[in-house]
């Protein structure tokens, strides 16, 4: 009987455990792109080794995303629907539709996209590691 309860006390941590890094790695991902939205705080979200795919086939690294950031693209809003999420370990994925508002080389436009999102978690916070967008 104790191993019963045992196993279940195990499953039930590990449950738990799972649904916290889902709700961690959602919260990320809001908080992230909140701050593309208001353009600072940006770079706290972003993994070194980052690549990250727009819709038009422009790839850039952090350093070219953060440059471009609030430059050559503005975002005004950013929102998210049907936001899935997978997480295994210290690497999670997320799928979702975004309708995004911005302004792209001085030209106001309105994106509707499906988007791919790669965090991995570094040491206890969650990182952008990789994201593509296609319309």
């Amino acid at each position: 009987m104790r191993w019963l309860l045992t196993i279940g006390l195990f499953f039930t941590a590990w449950i738990t455990g799972a649904q916290t890094r889902h709700n961690e790695v959602g919260q990320r991902i809001k908080l992230f792109h909140e701050a593309m939205v208001t353009g600072s705080g940006a770079a706290q979200y972003l993994d070194d080794s980052l690549t990250y795919g727009h819709s038009n086939g422009w790839v850039e690294d952090k350093k070219a995303f953060l440059a471009d950031l609030g430059s050559l693209i503005t975002y005004h809003a950013f929102g998210q629907d049907s936001l899935q999420i997978s997480v295994n370990g210290d690497a999670a994925y997320a799928r979702f539709v975004a309708d995004v508002d911005a302004t792209l080389n001085g030209r106001r436009m309105q994106f509707h996209l499906r988007v791919l999102e790669v965090w991995i978690k570094r040491e206890t916070v969650w990182k952008l590691f990789a994201r593509q967008a296609i319309k």
